[in-house]
């Protein structure tokens, strides 16, 4: 038995990781992006890169919340609802496009007030509203995504983020060998980056299964018609929860995002890049999480050895996570040069905390994935408002207008809020995973 036990677990182990690296694969492509264009604008004064990361970190408030529209077509459709039921679809479809239509509006008066406060309020501007589009057009874009995985065609969303690796690939390196002026170089940057975002959503629609096709777009133009009646309207506040926990994260970064201002241009640069790298490389971890999730519940085995397997879970992420925390630690300046970033020592020093943080992400980021499946989809959200909220955006508002806000400060204060998180999420698997028999 103990044999039998330790290839099922050794099975599982290899399926975690064979489903879960294809789903983040995807995530890390698309993500991936960021890191391209700052090394594209790292020829540039650091006005620019910090511009480009301070407009780009406000709009990921409005893309994150874009994210529930997936959450929503899976949790309401169906293969056969989607085909047979073109009343529920047409409400849908309704709400996705009005609620399009609300964030690309809250987007433009979110960076109209944040204009004030940057370093370059016309670089600012020159790549927030060139890449405007891409906002508006991100629920629907998700909402088709969410339409792959009801239809079972989950490799269509890895084959699209390869191309779009490459095409953002391409973007950046035109703009990095042509050295435009700072404004034009971000113009190209936004306004390539929404063209390659519509074509996402071409290229979803017209690879999404015939039958399935047909009945979506009938769906939209039905759906185009009552998107401003009442109960439309009273249903797109409601329709953003499933990104609730994800806003909470992004809105924080957008805060800092706008306190880095008072520092140094470099410094800010710096900031900037570093919350870009987490995010690239965070992110990811919530597919890891989910399948790992979804794994443990299908097991059908008894919470102990749910708890094993999640501990093997969880050590999996780590070795595939911390050689790179490694390289950040031990390697900074070459780090800091991929970025476009100055091999300043507070950069460095900056860079080396992303990689403690890389170090604790086995336990935050993957670890709270796996709770929003295993507990409740919003199991975490309590303890990350506590950490983020009242703890560290507090005290990050406290250094900046003493006047003690320096890069290593303010991740510092990110770093201890992020054990914080992990900690609690650790201690919440435990609880969840603790069999009623041993306590």
């Amino acid at each position: 038995m103990p044999t039998t036990g330790t290839a099922d677990r050794t099975s599982a182990v290899k399926d975690f990781l064979s489903r879960g690296t294809k789903a983040a694969l995807a995530v890390f492509l698309a993500g991936s992006k960021v890191l391209l264009f700052f090394s594209a604008l790292s020829g540039y004064a650091p006005e620019v890169a910090a511009s480009y990361g301070s407009a780009l970190t406000l709009l990921l408030v409005c893309l994150t919340l874009g994210t529930a529209y997936q959450v929503l077509v899976v949790s309401r459709l169906r293969r056969d609802t989607l085909l047979k039921d073109p009343e529920r679809t047409a409400e849908l479809a309704a709400t996705v496009l009005a609620g399009s239509v609300f964030l690309a509006l809250g987007a433009l008066a979110a960076s109209g007030a944040a204009l004030a406060f940057q370093h370059s309020p016309g670089l600012f501007a020159a790549f927030l509203l060139t890449y405007l589009p891409a906002v508006l057009l991100a629920p629907v874009t998700y909402a088709a995504g969410g339409v792959l995985l009801v239809t079972g065609q989950e490799g269509v969303r890895l084959r699209t983020s390869a191309e779009n690796f490459v095409a953002h690939g391409l973007l950046a390196a035109a703009v990095f060998l042509w050295e435009p002026s700072p404004v034009v170089a971000l113009v190209v940057i936004g306004a390539g980056c929404s063209l390659v975002d519509l074509a996402t959503l071409v290229r979803t629609v017209v690879r999404t299964e015939p039958q399935a096709r047909a009945a979506v777009l009938r769906s939209v133009r039905e759906g185009a018609r009552r998107m401003w009646s009442a109960p439309v309207l009273r249903a797109v506040p409601g329709s953003f929860a499933g990104a609730l926990d994800a806003l909470v994260l992004v809105a924080a970064f957008a805060v800092v995002s706008q306190v880095v201002t008072v520092l140094p241009a470099a410094q800010a640069a710096a900031a900037l890049a570093c919350i870009a790298v987490v995010r690239t490389l965070v992110v990811p971890l919530k597919p890891y999480g989910m399948v790992a999730g979804r794994l443990l519940r299908a097991s059908g085995t008894d919470l102990r050895e749910q708890a094993r397997r999640l501990r093997l879970f969880t050590a999996s992420t780590a070795l595939l996570l911390w050689p790179l925390a490694l390289v950040f630690l031990a390697l900074p300046g070459p780090v800091a040069g991929l970025l476009g970033l100055e091999a300043d020592p507070v950069v460095l020093w900056g860079v080396r905390l992303v990689g403690v943080q890389l170090l604790l992400e086995p336990c935050a980021g993957f670890l709270s994935s796996v709770l929003k499946v295993v507990v409740a989809p919003h199991a975490t959200v309590r303890s990350l408002v506590a950490v983020l909220w009242c703890g560290a955006l507090p005290a990050i508002g406290l250094l900046a207008v003493s006047g003690h806000l320096t890069l290593v400060s303010l991740w510092s204060v990110l770093l201890l809020a992020r054990a914080g998180f992990a900690l609690a999420s650790v201690v919440s698997a435990r609880r969840a995973l603790t069999a009623p028999e041993a306590a």
